[in-house]
């Protein structure tokens, strides 16, 4: 018997970019900065800091056939999460919003091609993000 696993890195991927979509969804309709506001940007800089972390999940199997120029190539297109997540995690620690809110069209822009129903909601895992951030170290 095979064991077909379901959670593949592509379907984590995509699940966490609505994280974020719907992240700058709600920060966009916010219009002071509070606990909420940095919970929001923490969420969408681990969710970017994991969306980077699993690139290499997702080439293994063209490195295994010996794609090494398509696997690099998927890298550096996805370097932009890491990129933009230490930045959003640094302007939280800095309290610098003018770098948080210039980050935002950014991910947007790189995203965009991702479609959000209306109704989608965003999960409460956002809340307490922003500690969450502190926690590991990185913020």
């Amino acid at each position: 018997m095979t064991y077909i696993n379901k959670d593949t890195a592509s379907k984590e991927r995509n699940i966490r970019i609505k994280h974020v979509l719907l992240a700058i969804r709600e920060l966009n309709q916010m219009g002071e900065i509070n606990d909420k506001t940095r919970d929001l940007v923490a969420f969408i800089a681990i969710n970017l800091s994991e969306i980077y972390n699993g690139i290499d999940a997702s080439v293994v199997a063209w490195e295994k056939r010996g794609y090494w120029v398509k696997a690099d190539k998927y890298r550096m297109d996805w370097m932009w999460t890491k990129n933009i997540s230490d930045k959003l995690t640094k302007a939280l620690s800095n309290d610098n919003f003018a770098d948080v809110i210039a980050s935002l069209p950014v991910i947007f822009s790189k995203l965009e091609t991702t479609t959000l129903a209306k109704s989608a909601k965003l999960p409460d895992e956002y809340v307490g993000a922003y500690v969450l951030l502190k926690k590991a170290g990185q913020g």
